[in-house]
């Protein structure tokens, strides 16, 4: 099978001189928005960093002193965007483990802004991040992707994620917290008058932060429910936003989220639609999840549908998941040994915990199905779809 082997940001720089720096791509299949993403047989130049010229045919050696590459069998594209990353994030460690395993951890953030431009992603966008020191160190590496960030995500106060930290942790992790009406807990008018949407939005500003991302995520079942942000403060959020120019993201997996993200006027949602919100165990689409995806392809939200984070989940079970080599092209070697330990297996065992693992297995399948149906629908729809992976809940493989 032919490989995609040369992955390139294609900018064209035409010019009929060539330093003797120069290095020539020939025989090679160029595919880019400009010819509709048909392959076209041909060469490019390189003159340092950039693209000097794309030629069409064969090469005429008429590059003095250049450094010529023989493309043959492979394929240059357009450099990846990913839409939807959190680089502070390391799969399968919580705080605890990052502080105890801080080898593993240098190792993976050393590598990890090259793993990126090894597999041609050359712009990243972090959803939630707010910390500027793991920020800084990213972009500090000589040979990373251009990364893009939100300043910090706003949620509900003692919402989702909030709710899975400690109390040390919650203020500096999610700093961005909204105060609702309808949580109760939150009676503190001062607190709330500071973390006023007008002042999320600047405080995101401040931070660089050139969108915004906002949490909705009522919970996963009925024993595992969160309090949400009032759709009046969402609006009020989007209504500021759109003032800064910034665009706003929306966690929203479920039919009710992605229902309450077009309600408020989300410009987009992050994660596909898995959670149908319906108690059957069926996988054909009701109407009323045909009537969200109209609303989300009619109103150009953009749609990143994370497939990966539910496929994620089924490599958990499958035996022969670390003999793919191409995963130390991903992660260091040292954290993909860890992951293959009774420790790093943690998550696992806790997704199974008392239940059967056929069970499981069965459940993860009908929410990727979901949203995988769900995503072919707004294909043909014609929505806007923006590639996600969620990285890294979907980081060990594409």
């Amino acid at each position: 099978m032919t490989k995609i082997a040369l992955l390139i940001i294609v900018i064209f720089y035409f010019s009929t001189s060539y330093a003797a720096s120069d290095t020539v791509i020939k025989n090679i299949q160029i595919i880019t928005y400009e010819n509709k993403f048909n392959p076209e047989y041909g060469y490019i130049v390189i003159s340092g960093h950039k693209i000097k010229n794309v030629g069409k045919g064969a090469y005429k050696n008429n590059v003095n002193n250049a450094d010529v590459i023989d493309g043959k069998n492979m394929f240059v594209i357009p450099g990846l965007i990913d839409s939807h990353n959190h680089i502070d994030s390391i799969l399968g460690f919580d705080n605890s483990t990052q502080l105890k395993r801080i080898d593993l951890v240098n190792e993976y953030r050393n590598q990890l802004p090259r793993s990126y431009l090894y597999f041609g992603y050359i712009t990243l966008i972090d959803l939630s991040t707010s910390d500027q020191e793991i920020i800084s160190e990213f972009k500090g590496q000589p040979e990373r992707p251009d990364l893009f960030t939100s300043g910090g995500a706003i949620t509900e106060f003692n919402g989702y994620p909030m709710v899975f930290l400690n109390e040390e942790e919650k203020l500096k992790k999610l700093p961005n917290f909204i105060m609702s009406v309808e949580n109760k807990k939150t009676d503190n008018i001062k607190l709330k008058k500071d973390h006023s949407p007008e002042k999320l939005v600047n405080n995101i500003l401040k931070n660089s932060g050139t969108f915004v991302k906002v949490f909705y995520e009522p919970g996963f079942n009925e024993q595992n429910k969160f309090p949400v942000p009032s759709l009046n403060n969402i609006k009020a959020v989007i209504e500021q936003s759109h003032k800064k120019q910034l665009p706003v993201i929306m966690h929203a997996n479920s039919a009710i989220a992605q229902r309450f993200a077009i309600k408020a006027g989300a410009d987009g949602v992050a994660h596909g639609l898995w959670n149908w919100n319906t108690g059957n165990k069926t996988n054909i689409m009701p109407e009323n999840i045909k009537e969200i995806l109209n609303d989300i392809a009619n109103k150009k939200v953009g749609y990143q549908a994370t497939i990966r984070t539910m496929g994620g989940l089924f490599d958990l079970f499958d035996e022969n998941y670390f003999s793919d080599p191409n995963l130390s092209k991903v992660v260091p070697q040292s954290l993909l040994n860890w992951y293959q330990t009774k420790e790093g297996e943690w998550f696992k065992n806790e997704i199974i915990e008392d239940n059967d693992e056929e069970k499981v297995k069965n459940q993860i399948k009908l929410a990727y199905d979901r949203a995988l149906i769900s995503l072919g629908y707004l294909a043909q729809k014609e929505g806007f779809l923006l590639f996600a992976s969620d990285t890294p809940s979907a980081l060990l493989r594409d």
